[in-house]
């Protein structure tokens, strides 16, 4: 995958440095974060868990993208339209930031480099969604599989030994919704791509293997250390924050402090099943 079509940690980090910390409201898993229904729109950052963005289309879903710590969503709240097909769901246990276009406007009148900030990640974003319509056409269900899965550990990954890369799992239906297949094929490509030695799953993690990356020719080494260092420097403003403990407050508030200085604790993840 090109560097060039993923979020930097650079553009990232300018935003989150520059966003006044709100308090984190927490979800449970399968809980819905806004609807189409919502009537108030924000901005949200994932603070710890995972969250999926969708739209109905006809008959069925389609998952947009699957979101982690330190990712932002429902950048569509910019846009100030009161109704948006879309719906934002905890895949699991989950916390998220959040502001409104309102706090948004006022925080780039007082730093106009963050109203340049929010333009590069999303403009950004949009030609990582470009790049994945590129790799969608003409493929088969396999390799829009792999891609997508590469894709994900881009951004939320372990790695392991022997260049294996760990990923939290995902169900066959959600993987489904994502390449714009049905679950019975998702999970016959599922079971190929581990017969050919592609990668491996269980209900607890799915494991890309070396040969996965080689298939689309991408390297495995800089990005596991690229994963590795960022997930070291979220845990390290986690720490910071909170000094190693304090409970997450379901309520909005707005310190005067950035996001560096948010408290907030972890909660226990829960393990969406394959």
């Amino acid at each position: 995958m090109n560097s060039t079509t993923t979020v930097s940690n650079e553009e990232r980090d300018t935003v989150l440095e520059l966003l006044t910390a709100t308090t984190p409201v927490a979800y449970r898993q399968g809980a819905v974060i806004y609807s189409d229904s919502s009537r108030h729109r924000y901005l949200h950052l994932v603070v710890t868990g995972r969250v999926t963005v969708s739209r109905n289309a006809a008959d069925h879903r389609v998952v947009l993208d699957v979101y982690g710590p330190e990712d932002f969503f429902g950048e569509a709240a910019l846009l100030g339209e009161s109704i948006l097909p879309e719906q934002a769901t905890a895949l699991e246990d989950a916390q998220v930031m959040r502001w409104s276009r309102s706090n948004l406007e006022k925080l780039v009148l007082q730093r106009p480099q963050l109203g340049f900030a929010l333009m590069q990640m999303l403009a950004r974003r949009s030609m990582e969604f470009g790049s994945r319509l590129e790799n969608c056409l003409g493929r088969k269900t396999d390799g829009r599989l792999l891609h997508c899965l590469i894709r994900l550990s881009e951004r939320s990954r372990t790695p392991g030994t022997g260049g294996r890369v760990h990923l939290s799992p995902l169900s066959h239906q959600l993987l489904s919704e994502y390449v714009g297949s049905s679950r019975d094929i998702v999970t016959l490509s599922m079971q190929k791509l581990r017969q050919q030695g592609i990668l491996d799953y269980s209900h607890q993690e799915i494991v890309l293997m070396p040969r996965a990356f080689e298939a689309v020719g991408h390297s495995t080494h800089i990005s596991c250390q690229s994963a590795d260092s960022q997930k070291k420097r979220f845990r390290s403003r986690r720490s910071a924050a909170t000094g190693g403990c304090g409970n997450v407050p379901q309520t909005d508030v707005s310190p005067q402090n950035r996001y560096a200085n948010a408290r907030f604790a972890e909660s226990p993840r829960s393990l969406a099943k394959i």
